[in-house]
């Protein structure tokens, strides 16, 4: 098994291999086996209809409305990747981030309540494409590491707001999160030798954590 997820009473799981991929349903005690014609899908998830949607480390969507006796396949998003790139997802408010650390892959941004992907834009380089942070206050994205003695964190208030750029004034910065229950002020970064830094205003001034 590679990726599971359930909805109700219903469990499906995508399992993977060369000669036979598929997905295994079980649902009132009874397993289901769908046959896939293509192993390059790597992760499954439900929506909030049941629909079971399939991704792949190309960014192809795979969806099936009636529990895999059908598929519609969608390239919206395509994305000519090879192999020795993972797929990454990061949870959002109400869905998640789709994305991978290498030049030119989309970010996608699925949204639970309306069922869909959309692209996200972004006016940096893709190395900090690791710490994505969505808050009520608006989505953050920071460095996975960094060497620089002035990391940067980027912030966009909404969709249709450009991109702002955000200095911690700290070195060796990494592992950005929320301490303030998802409204975005109460800003935390580790940064070297297990320093701790914060923001309480969003990123316009830091200071040393506990």
């Amino acid at each position: 098994m590679i990726s599971c997820d359930n909805y109700k009473q219903t469990v499906a799981c995508l399992t993977n291999s060369e000669v036979n991929p598929r997905v295994l349903i079980a649902k009132s005690n009874k397993v289901t086996s769908r046959d896939l014609n293509d192993n390059s899908f790597i992760r499954l998830f439900f929506e909030r209809s049941g629909r079971i949607v399939l991704l792949n480390n190309q960014y192809a969507i795979l969806r099936s409305k009636n529990l895999g006796r059908s598929w519609t396949l969608d390239k919206s998003f395509y994305y000519e990747n090879d192999t020795t790139h993972a797929l990454d997802i990061v949870q959002g408010l109400d869905g998640f981030f789709l994305y991978m650390k290498k030049e030119n892959a989309p970010i996608l941004k699925y949204d639970r309540k309306f069922g869909r992907f959309s692209k996200l834009d972004i006016s940096f380089d893709e190395d900090y494409l690791t710490n994505i942070v969505e808050t009520r206050n608006g989505i953050y994205i920071g460095p996975e590491y960094t060497l620089m003695s002035n990391a940067k964190l980027y912030y966009q208030k909404n969709s249709k707001s450009a991109w702002q750029e955000i200095e911690v004034p700290f070195s060796n910065c990494t592992s950005l999160k929320t301490l303030d229950r998802g409204t975005g002020k109460h800003l935390q970064m580790s940064c070297e030798y297990g320093a701790k830094v914060e923001s309480i205003d969003g990123g316009k001034s830091w200071h040393s954590g506990s």
